[in-house]
């Protein structure tokens, strides 16, 4: 190789990498933010959201003492021609846990590629424990957050990279298939020592192979394609405080192969086909009447986006399409509940943030709906909920400005239209939810719901 690698620190937890005159790869704040797996090639993992070289949990990772991206230090331990080696170290907040995680950065020949090995080292060191919040859909204490540049594009327009994730098993290649949905294929994918987790069908793919002897669980994000990995703390949805002492390490390594490598790949793969594709509503622009499904979709799977549900906790709710009832035709959303409490149908994924065009600003927004109730002893309504473009708690939906229908239904009642109108919203919001909302016992169905904006 002609080439070799060098590296600057230019700042406490920030780190320049180079292999010849190119940038290969860039620490900033303890991240990756550019992650190169070829001379020349395209920047795989991208700024817009980085690999923390630092362990987190995956429930509200955000918070400082969930996270151990505190105190933040990268320091370059060699720096020769053939490869680079940086120690991460970080801790929480309060110092409860200590993050240590090792980067290795070196070059496979024929083609030239670039290799990214972590070793990572978590330990609890204070008295106190450290407070671990329940997940059930992935390991709760993660080592690894993927996220490949394109998988996701914000504002429309570009192409989405990549048309699955596949992960090597025991008894062979699986796929599991992109699309916006919160499918079980997604969650607890157990991801065995030696074996790989894959995005394919691009150009240059990146894979994430496990290194260490233990197994552990990966999970797919249905918004955003990115990967977690992590270990498994909590055995049901009750949180636990991890003692003093606790220590949990991984390792594992980053490459990218070629698409013809990739396309090998797939060609073996089992599954594809998430069971959700035909029971999970998918919201539409324009008029919702509840019968289109991502199955209906086919090619344009990948960019549709479903009606979720959101139920208080205690309240013994159901939500689930009704196939028999619906203002004009056969289908609509129903909510049948037994106690008081709220159970809500929601879209939530509406706005540049999600792929979208951006609102204009001072943008007006009618929502309605068309609601049938029986037996009702609360209310049904509809609501708008929405985050303004730089404000804040962007991850605490309960703060979002709420709109809700003047008119509410009650009791026993034929289809009843419900509607809202929104002030003009300045600056425009980067998120809108629709809340289709019962209130108490009964049974409520919506119906033909509507979205529109204007100035």
């Amino acid at each position: 190789m002609s080439d070799r690698f060098t590296c600057e620190q230019t700042g406490p937890a920030d780190v320049v990498i180079r292999y010849g005159p190119d940038i290969v790869g860039l620490i900033r704040d303890l991240r990756l933010v550019c992650g190169r797996f070829r001379p020349g090639g395209r920047c795989c993992i991208g700024p817009t959201v980085p690999l923390p070289l630092f362990w987190m949990q995956y429930a509200n990772h955000q918070d400082p003492e969930r996270n151990a991206g505190s105190d933040a230090r990268a320091t370059v331990r060699e720096s020769g021609p053939e490869r680079i080696v940086i120690s991460c170290t970080g801790r929480t907040a309060s110092g409860a846990c200590v993050s240590s995680m090792t980067l290795s950065v070196s070059a496979e020949e024929d083609p030239v590629r670039f290799c990214y090995h972590v070793d990572a080292r978590l330990e609890v060191t204070s008295e106190s424990g450290w407070t671990v919040t329940p997940n059930m859909e992935h390991g709760e204490v993660e080592f690894a957050n993927l996220w490949p540049d394109g998988t996701f594009v914000p504002g429309g327009g570009d192409r989405k990279l990549y048309q699955g994730c596949f992960v090597e098993g025991p008894l062979g290649i699986l796929r599991i298939p992109h699309t916006h949905l919160e499918s079980a294929d997604k969650h607890n994918i157990p991801l065995h020592p030696r074996k790989r987790f894959l995005w394919l069908l691009e150009d240059e793919n990146p894979c994430l192979t496990l290194e260490s002897g233990s197994p552990v669980l990966a999970g797919v994000c249905a918004y955003m394609w990115d990967a977690h990995f992590g270990y498994r703390v909590c055995s049901n949805r009750e949180p636990v405080i991890l003692p003093v002492g606790s220590l949990f390490e991984a390792a594992y390594s980053l490459r990218a192969m070629s698409r013809e490598e990739g396309e090998a790949i797939a060609r073996s793969a089992a599954g594809g086909k998430s069971p959700e594709t035909e029971s999970v509503p998918i919201y539409l622009p324009g008029l919702n009447r509840f019968s289109t499904f991502p199955v209906d979709l086919q090619e344009r799977i990948a960019d549709a986006w479903p009606w979720e549900t959101e139920i208080d906790a205690n309240v013994d709710a159901h939500c689930v399409i009704d196939d028999r009832i619906g203002f004009d035709d056969s289908h609509s959303a129903r909510i049948e509940s037994r106690s008081s409490g709220k159970a809500s149908w929601k879209a939530t994924t509406i706005g540049p943030a999600y792929g979208q065009q951006e609102f204009p600003a001072g943008s007006r927004f009618r929502l309605s709906a068309q609601v049938r109730t029986e037996n009702l002893a609360g209310t049904a309504t509809v609501v708008l909920r929405l985050h303004r473009e730089g404000t804040e708690d962007l991850f605490d939906p309960s703060t979002y400005e709420r709109f809700a229908s003047p008119l509410t239904v009650r009791g026993d009642t034929r289809w009843t239209l419900l509607d809202l109108t929104t002030p003009p919203i300045s600056p425009p919001p980067d998120r809108v939810h629709i809340l289709l909302v019962q209130e108490g016992p009964g049974t409520s169905w919506f119906d033909n719901v509507e979205l529109e904006v204007f100035q």
